[in-house]
């Protein structure tokens, strides 16, 4: 609104240019505002209503007081302020109400949905901008990694992948086209025209992150020698992978001097359990593993394996074609076969924990560090003649419930098979066989063997249910 005078006067303005007429009076005022530099946009304004009127709004402050709004906002237009808030969400958080603020703290990208920024963060590419950009499986550099449903724990199938686990001790010496074991849960053979020496046992080499190893120590072979490693999953174990796809990887390391070929074999029982015959699922074709220059293995990966119907039970080989070879040496370790396209990191679980595993398949009444058949009385189960019948029985309970009913060898504490021992006597004597068996318990008798009443006996045992 203008600025005038109340009074109007009546009288006529005069022609005279030089003068001021009355209308001139009357007219619209137009004045000077000084003071007001860097609150408003111009130092001179129109007043309207008693209000200074802004032409253009200007952008937010840098900074202004959280608390009470002291260092006022330029307008009052509503916007995103990307400044960190002292206590975000409260009424002091800013101090007009009608502005939004964002707290960076907790923020995804604007637009972004479920996007997380990951710029900035310590090991992720330079490439990567959000958590979308991200393929499925394992992501980061070395060991920043991602975790996934797919490394959740129990995910491998494979019981003692790393040989870490070695009941039996002793190791097995290779013979042609016969399968022996060592460590447990998995066995291991050698053909060629002949094989004239070489065993399979365990070693402390670390081929990637655990340093245990199936070993085939100072093999000799000719003709067209091949090596094999073999382990089987039950059917209970299989029936998870009933047509789904999964992955396998180990890590292996070979000393010849040149690339070897290996192929990983991936098979299935035709009846539960029964692996008498078997049906190929599917095969990696040949893989090439160079000659080791270092302690440190070479990854050996079959991804994305469509199973079919697998509930019978699962084989898993690896075919080694070595040819003719003397005193070589293989290591194969972290075994792991799990359910996905993509094979993950292997799952190291408890020593006590996979223990257990193998023990459902073979166990025995040694001490962990002895042999069995070895010269110790060290863990034998010991008793005495109960009656003038000379027999002589006790209940076995095992530690863990095999998959099956077990096999069960006896041994006297000299070491004898198949025998225990009267040690009141000072002679082996030969048991009844196992009777009244189940998965966890059996029967031990000795009858008519001249055993009299209260005669000390002793004895060792192993109870086998393997695949």
């Amino acid at each position: 609104m203008a600025i005038t005078h109340p009074f109007v006067s009546a009288i006529p303005d005069s022609t005279d240019a030089t003068i001021v007429k009355p209308s001139n009076w009357n007219a619209a005022h137009v004045g000077t505002v000084t003071g007001l530099a860097g609150l408003l946009t111009d130092d001179q304004h129109v007043l309207d209503a008693e209000v200074l009127a802004v032409a253009a709004a200007v952008a937010h402050k840098d900074t202004h007081d959280p608390e009470d709004g002291a260092d006022k906002l330029d307008t009052a237009a509503p916007g995103a302020i990307n400044q960190n808030a002292s206590a975000a969400g409260s009424s002091h958080s800013l101090a007009r109400a009608d502005h939004n603020h964002q707290h960076t703290a907790a923020l995804h990208q604007n637009g972004g949905g479920a996007e997380i920024s990951l710029t900035g963060l310590d090991g992720e590419p330079s490439t990567l901008t959000t958590h979308k950009d991200l393929a499925t499986g394992v992501h980061g550099a070395g060991a920043n990694i991602i975790a996934t449903t797919s490394q959740l724990p129990n995910r491998n199938a494979i019981i003692n992948g790393a040989a870490r686990v070695n009941q039996r001790v002793t190791a097995h010496t290779l013979v042609k086209d016969t399968y022996g074991i060592c460590a447990d849960r998995f066995y291991g053979m050698a053909t060629g025209t002949a094989v004239s020496a070489g065993t399979l046992t365990t070693n402390t080499f670390n081929l990637n992150s655990v340093p245990s190893t199936f070993f085939f120590s100072a093999v000799t072979l000719t003709g067209t020698g091949v090596i094999y490693l073999r382990h089987r999953i039950e059917a209970k174990d299989s029936a998870q992978f009933k047509n789904q796809t999964a992955s396998f990887r180990c890590y292996v390391r070979q000393d010849t001097g040149g690339a070897i070929n290996y192929t990983v074999y991936i098979r299935k029982a035709n009846a539960a359990d029964n692996f008498a015959a078997v049906t190929e699922i599917s095969n990696s074709g040949v893989v090439s593993i160079p000659t080791a220059v270092a302690e440190a293995g070479t990854a050996l990966s079959y991804p994305a394996i469509s199973m079919g119907d697998c509930s019978n039970g699962i084989e898993i080989e690896i075919k080694v074609e070595c040819g003719a070879i003397t005193t070589q040496n293989f290591m194969f370790s972290e075994h792991q076969l799990e359910l996905g396209s993509v094979a993950t990191p292997f799952e190291y679980r408890p020593y006590g924990t996979e223990l257990a595993l193998c023990q459902r398949y073979y166990e025995k009444s040694y001490l962990y560090a002895d042999a069995p058949a070895a010269v110790t009385d060290n863990g034998c189960v010991y008793g005495f003649a109960v009656s003038t019948y000379e027999l002589f029985q006790s209940i076995v309970t095992m530690q863990v419930a095999k998959r099956a009913v077990p096999t069960i060898v006896y041994y006297s504490t000299t070491g004898a098979s198949g025998k225990i021992r009267n040690i009141t006597d000072g002679a082996d004597v030969t048991p009844s066989a196992a009777s009244m068996l189940s998965e966890k318990t059996f029967r031990t008798s000795s009858n008519n063997v001249f055993v009299a009443d209260s005669k000390a006996l002793g004895y060792h045992w192993t109870a086998t249910a393997e695949l």
